[in-house]
This record gives C-alpha cells, sequence and structure tokens, in this order.
C-alpha cells in the first residue's frame, strides 16, 4: 500500500524532529521519496510558532491510523500535547 504523509513540526529543532519522524518511518515501512521542508505559518492559532512541514511518500503493507501515528510520534521522543 502506498501512502502519502504529511509532516510538520513547530516544537524544539524543527528539521530534527521530521529528519527523527521520516528516518522511524524508513524502520517499520519504505520511504521511496520526501520533499523539501517548507517554513509555514500557523493557520487558526496563530500566537505558536511556525511549522516546518515535508510529505514523504511511504511504502508498507498496512496503513499507519491514528494509534501508528501515535507510535511513531513516541518513538522519536515526542511528547503528546
Amino acid at each position: 500500500m502506498t501512502a502519502y504523509l504529511s509532516l510538520g513540526s513547530n516544537i524544539g529543532d524543527r528539521v530534527a524532529n521530521l529528519r527523527a519522524c521520516v528516518a522511524h518511518l524508513g524502520s517499520v515501512g519504505q520511504v521511496t521519496k520526501k520533499s523539501s521542508f517548507y517554513e509555514t505559518e500557523p493557520m487558526e492559532l496563530r500566537e505558536q510558532p511556525w511549522f516546518v512541514n515535508c510529505v514523504v511518500k511511504r511504502v508498507h503493507s498496512t496503513v499507519v491510523d491514528n494509534s501508528g501515528k501515535t507510535r511513531v510520534c513516541s518513538g522519536i521522543g515526542r511528547p503528546r500535547v
């Protein structure tokens, strides 16, 4: 199954966070492509740091659901807020 995942970080070293996430996704499936990193302005809650975003193309035999996304966040040491 192929999935395109939009990733973003606005806490700490944003680029390092995304690189860690992409590496973790690659360890549990195959990341075949990754976009460049883009800095974007927060949309709804404007009083927060800007985001760095990217998109990855991932091939795996299963879909990443919400519990899977939580495991990825935990796998890179990100606390849920």
